[in-house]
């Protein structure tokens, strides 16, 4: 049986922000983001904070599986292209972006599939490009080896900036993440 797709339902409010993100505007208004460019966002959901990047002059790609959700960011931020993807087989030319947003994806991938994402994004991302990771940590008790360790052992090979525990806003309330700020 098919799953609903949690976009078509209030599903997603438990994780939704319907604005950009406090890291990502901070990681734009401290300059390590970097200057205008081309960002791709895994897992990017309603397109919030591609709008947002949009809206500063940036060209970006949303990539998702649920067709709700991309269905529903097309419309709110037509600046921006879309298209379903598996964030491990991205559709895009090696090199392709300046920048890479994760809000909210990489958690839901099982550990066995990680190290392919790391590969993939490492493959998409240009030279000196920048990687904004939020990735979510378990509200339960969970078998997921999700830590500040395990992200700097999987990103090895990339320049870390910083790998820190917080907590990210949600319209619901708050999340508990580490947020990474890699460079390739």
């Amino acid at each position: 049986m098919k799953r609903a797709d949690q976009y078509d339902s209030d599903e997603h409010l438990c994780w939704y922000l319907s604005r950009p993100s406090d890291e990502l505007t901070d990681a734009v208004r401290s300059g390590w983001l970097g200057g205008l460019g081309t960002v791709v966002d895994l897992g990017c959901g309603l397109g919030s904070e591609l709008s947002y990047l949009a809206g500063l002059g940036w060209s970006g790609l949303g990539v998702d599986l649920s067709e709700g959700a991309l269905r529903r960011a097309r419309v709110a931020v037509p600046a921006c292209q879309f298209a379903r993807a598996d964030v491990r087989r991205l559709p895009v030319h090696d090199g392709w972006a300046s920048a890479l947003l994760d809000r909210g994806c990489f958690h839901y991938l099982q550990p066995a599939d990680r190290p392919r994402y790391v590969s993939e994004a490492r493959r998409a991302l240009r030279s000196g490009g920048r990687f904004l990771l939020r990735a979510c940590l378990p509200h339960r008790p969970s078998a997921d080896p999700m830590s500040e360790e395990y992200l700097r052992d999987l990103f090895h090979d990339w320049r870390i900036h910083s790998i820190t525990e917080r907590g990210i806003p949600v319209d619901r309330g708050q999340l508990r993440a580490i947020e990474a700020r890699l460079e390739r």
